[in-house]
């Protein structure tokens, strides 16, 4: 007895799988489950802090509306080079300690504004750390005992005493020349006399640059600061301070984005944050509390199965 073979069945098209998960009848019992124990979770969260909606999302609340608006418009990016693996962004920085950032802040604002006098107050800065990225670093010794020197003159009698002797060279006649000289640096003191006074007109400038008030140590956290930089920060620091704008408020706006960032925007590849929420339009605490009430009515329909296609859809938005 001959049999028939059974005919192969035909091949299905590659789509149908797809269409079948999405579109073929099913029980909907267990999406059903789902879906309420998506509602309850989702209710339960909005739910929880409605009795302080102002405290968490109010414009005057613990997070407030200036201060979320500053981070959408102010937010830096970076990008890492392309290149070599070595490459590294340097960024400006102050020190991470507000009183200390204050003094630098304080020390910053009262640079002049004209460029040329800016230059003159931070010529011993752009000495010991070149804002040229290819040029050569001092060594880091001579920089901390540049300014440890700076540091140790108090007063300007004392200033004056100092600088004397560098610009013209110890006087043995003259008493206590030899010691004012020895406490000179050596990058200071191993100069011919015409680079030697230059300096020192360079070192005058500077310390009239600086805090004055010594009772709240500012001067100290501004040298300090440029002691414990990094060659790469110390030179981008300066760098920024002389490409400072001379117009007043570009100058301000500057400023006022490296305090609150600790960087300079110019390094950023893009500033602000692309985020949306309805609290940062609606403020009114009647409003809030209007569109609160009607996010969580429009959580209890989707969570009893109540117009799904539509509500699904809002309580996505919602949250």
């Amino acid at each position: 007895m001959t049999t028939t073979p059974t005919p192969p069945a035909p091949a299905r098209p590659w789509w149908r799988g797809w269409a079948d998960f999405w579109f073929r009848p099913a029980d909907p019992t267990t999406l059903g489950f789902v879906r309420v124990c998506t509602g309850l979770l989702v209710l339960y969260v909005h739910l929880a802090y409605s009795v302080d909606l102002q405290a968490f999302f109010g414009k005057h609340g613990w997070y407030s509306l200036a201060l979320v608006d500053r981070e959408r418009r102010e937010a830096p990016t970076y990008v890492t080079p392309f290149g070599d693996w070595d490459d590294q962004l340097v960024f400006t920085r102050l020190s991470d300690y507000p009183h200390r950032r204050q003094a630098l802040m304080g020390f910053l604002r009262g640079l002049p504004a004209d460029k040329g006098q800016r230059a003159a107050a931070l010529a011993l800065l752009t000495r010991l750390a070149p804002p040229d990225p290819k040029a050569a670093q001092p060594d880091p010794l001579d920089v901390r005992q540049v300014l440890e020197y700076v540091r140790q003159l108090s007063t300007r009698q004392e200033m004056e005493n100092h600088l004397r002797v560098l610009a013209a060279g110890a006087d043995p006649a003259a008493p206590g020349a030899g010691d004012l000289d020895r406490n000179t640096p050596p990058f200071l003191r191993h100069r011919d006399p015409a680079v030697r006074a230059a300096m020192a007109a360079e070192v005058r400038a500077f310390w009239e640059a600086l805090p004055k008030d010594v009772s709240t140590q500012a001067r100290t956290y501004v040298l300090d600061h440029f002691v414990e930089l990094p060659a790469e920060v110390r030179q981008a620091l300066v760098r920024y301070m002389v490409e400072l704008p001379d117009d007043p408020s570009g100058r301000e706006a500057r400023l006022a984005y490296l305090e609150y960032w600790n960087n300079d925007p110019r390094l950023a590849h893009r500033t602000g944050l692309n985020s949306f929420s309805v609290w940062f339009h609606v403020t009114d605490p009647t409003q809030m509390a209007l569109v609160h009430a009607g996010v969580l009515v429009v959580i209890v329909l989707f969570t009893l199965g109540l117009w799904t296609r539509v509500t699904s859809v809002l309580v996505w938005v919602a949250c």
